[in-house]
């Protein structure tokens, strides 16, 4: 790798496309964020302050002999949302890596994440925050969510190095360097500039500002009106993108085992053929 470094840094951006385009999961992920920055980003704070509902705690209010109603509202909801929807992953953040194989690989477990983002966020579109079941139904979605999009991070990062792997036996050389500075101008490029400009129309045609929640004041009523649905349905949206991309992709353990072997095969000659001379 460190012989490669000089070659790797003298190359054009063409030549460094020429190298990252036997990347099929690499060139569909970057086509998918391409396809996703759109999405306007949401103030969850805000979300649950203005839609969650008022409950009085009259029982509670009784057992702490307590004259002054006690109200659950607002933000509370949001604390007990991330308090509540963070406990399955807690338990389960060690197994991480044997759940990725239990699901059938590293590819899978990032299309069974698309899959259940696009089921919990249209539960979560229908059930809306308007009642206590409603939201705990909310809350249960999301702490699905969060277990499958914590496996298909590390699933991500398992897929890199493979694809790496397969990049080095076509070509004959490591892609790491290459591929992360393509990441990095294609992130400069579309998700600072193009997503900015994209997402920020959106929001400005429903007069959102930005500030609301460190000032304590009402964002438009038509920002509030479409939060729920951009809280949800975007997500939606975005994923079905995702699996689309993640289904156009052809990849298995048993690719990634067979790479590996033929990959340690040819290095071993390579090594032998330095030794020699």
């Amino acid at each position: 790798e460190e012989r490669d470094a000089p070659a790797q840094a003298k190359r054009s951006v063409l030549e460094s496309f020429s190298v990252v385009k036997h990347n099929k999961y690499f060139m569909l992920k970057c086509a998918a964020n391409f396809l996703t920055v759109f999405s306007p980003s949401v103030d969850e704070q805000l979300v649950y302050r203005y839609l969650a509902p008022k409950i009085r705690l009259k029982p509670l209010e009784k057992l702490l002999r307590k004259k002054q109603p006690m109200i659950l509202e607002g933000e509370a909801w949001l604390l007990i949302k991330q308090q509540l929807g963070g406990l399955p992953i807690t338990f389960l953040q060690p197994f991480v890596r044997q759940l990725v194989n239990w699901a059938g690989g590293p590819l899978r477990t990032q299309r069974i994440h698309s899959v259940c983002a696009i089921a919990c966020n249209a539960i979560k579109y229908w059930a809306g925050l308007k009642s206590t079941p409603r939201i705990a139904l909310v809350i249960l979605m999301e702490s699905v969510l969060l277990v499958t999009e914590t496996c298909s991070n590390v699933a991500g990062e398992m897929l890199d190095y493979e694809f790496y792997d397969y990049v080095e036996l076509q070509t004959g050389e490591r892609s790491e360097g290459v591929t992360r500075a393509v990441d990095n101008l294609f992130s400069k490029i579309v998700t600072n500039n193009v997503g900015t400009i994209t997402g920020n129309t959106f929001l400005d045609w429903t007069g959102y500002k930005g500030g609301y929640s460190q000032e304590g004041t009402r964002p438009p009523a038509r920002y509030v009106k479409w939060m729920w649905p951009m809280f949800t349905v975007m997500p939606l949206i975005d994923n079905v993108i995702w699996l689309t991309a993640r289904s156009l992709v052809k990849w298995t353990p048993e690719d990634r085992i067979r790479t590996e072997a033929a990959l340690a095969e040819r290095r071993a000659l390579v090594e032998a053929a330095e030794t020699q001379a």
